[in-house]
C-alpha cells in the first residue's frame, strides 16, 4: 500500500470534495480520482459515496480514516526527525527529573528511546519538581517529569502537559511508631503528630495540598521548624521519628528500609505524574520522545 494513496484519502476526507483535494495536492483531478480507485481496488470496500457536487465517507471509509491519519502523520514525524538528525546541533535533548521513585521508568524510556534514536544525545538535570518548572520555564530544559503544576501565569497555554499516571496520598511513618501497624488512618488522629514538610521552594504543590487538608482537621498543626529539600531528607527525618509525613504513594517505589505507608481515610485530590515541556519548543525529537512516552507503562503501587 503506498503512503501516497494514504495521503490522498486523508486528503479528499477533509475536502469533501476531489477538486478541492486535488488542488491542495498540485495533481490533477483525474489523476486524484484514479489514486482514490486504486486505493479502493486494493483494499476491497468502497471509501467514498460520489454525488454531482460533493463527496461523503462510507461507513467503511469513517472508520479507516483516524488509522490513515496516524499512518500519515507518524511518516511526516519520521521526514521531520530525520532532517533535523541531519542537522549536529539539534541532536540533544535536555531532561529534567527528581530522580526518585519515577528513576527506574525514566530509566527504562531513556533506553527504550535510544534503541529506537540511536543519534540523540541528552542532557539531564535533576532537581525537586518546584525547581524543574522553572528550569522549565526559563528555556533550560526541553522537557520535565513532575508532578502536576499550573503552568506559570506569565507562560499562558505555553506549557504543555503529557500525563503518565495518578496515586493517592499516604501517611509515611518509621516502622517503630505506634501508628505503623495500622492499614489506614484519619488525618483528626494525627493532631498531637509533628508534620515534615518539604521546603517551600522545592515542593509548593505538594506542601499546598498536604497543608489545606491537614489543617481543615487540625487549624494548628505541629510542622517541624527545619524542612528537607528533597525526598530522601524527608525520610532520613522519618527515620530518625522527626515526626511524620504525607508523601504521595510512589515514595514505596523507592524501597527505604525502616518506613511504613498508612493509607488516608479522608477524601485527598489525586497525585498526578507527567511530563511537562514548551508547546512553543517543540522540535521533531521532543515529538518523537513524548510519543515513545505512550509506550512505556508506569509501575505503580
Amino acid at each position: 500500500m503506498e503512503l501516497q494513496k494514504l495521503i490522498y484519502f486523508v486528503a479528499v476526507a477533509e475536502a469533501k470534495n476531489f477538486t478541492t483535494a486535488a488542488k491542495n495536492n498540485f495533481i490533477s483531478q483525474p489523476t486524484l480520482s484514479k489514486h482514490i480507485n486504486e486505493l479502493e481496488y486494493e483494499l476491497g470496500i468502497p471509501l467514498f459515496m460520489r454525488s454531482k457536487h460533493s463527496v461523503y465517507l462510507t461507513p467503511e471509509g469513517n472508520t479507516l480514516l483516524p488509522y490513515a491519519k496516524e499512518i500519515v502523520t507518524k511518516a511526516d514525524n519520521l521526514r521531520n526527525l530525520a532532517s533535523s538528525l541531519a542537522k549536529k546541533e539539534s541532536g540533544f535533548l535536555c531532561v529534567g527529573y527528581s530522580g526518585y521513585w519515577e528513576f527506574n521508568y525514566l530509566c527504562e524510556l531513556i533506553r527504550q528511546f535510544s534503541i529506537a534514536y540511536p543519534h540523540i544525545n541528552f542532557t539531564f538535570i535533576r532537581e525537586h519538581h518546584g525547581h524543574l518548572f522553572r528550569r522549565l520555564q526559563h528555556g533550560e530544559c526541553d522537557l520535565i517529569f513532575a508532578l502536576k503544576e499550573n503552568s506559570p501565569t506569565n507562560l499562558g497555554n505555553k506549557i504543555g502537559w503529557k500525563s503518565i499516571a495518578n496515586t493517592t496520598f499516604s501517611v509515611v511513618m518509621s516502622s517503630q511508631h505506634p501508628l505503623a501497624s495500622r492499614k489506614s488512618i484519619r488525618l483528626e488522629e494525627l493532631a498531637d503528630e509533628t508534620l515534615i514538610l518539604l521546603d517551600h521552594s522545592q515542593d509548593s504543590l505538594l506542601n499546598a495540598i498536604v497543608s489545606q487538608k491537614f489543617q481543615n482537621t487540625n487549624p494548628f498543626p505541629n510542622y517541624l521548624t527545619y524542612m528537607p529539600k528533597n525526598s530522601y531528607d524527608l525520610s532520613l527525618l522519618v527515620l530518625a521519628n522527626k515526626g511524620l509525613a504525607i508523601t504521595s504513594r510512589w515514595l514505596e517505589l523507592s524501597n527505604i528500609d525502616g518506613l511504613s505507608f498508612v493509607e488516608i481515610e479522608d477524601s485527598m485530590p489525586a497525585a498526578e505524574f507527567g511530563a511537562a515541556y514548551r508547546n512553543d519548543k517543540i522540535s521533531p525529537m521532543l515529538r518523537a520522545f513524548l510519543e515513545k512516552i505512550d509506550e512505556i507503562p508506569f509501575n505503580q503501587v
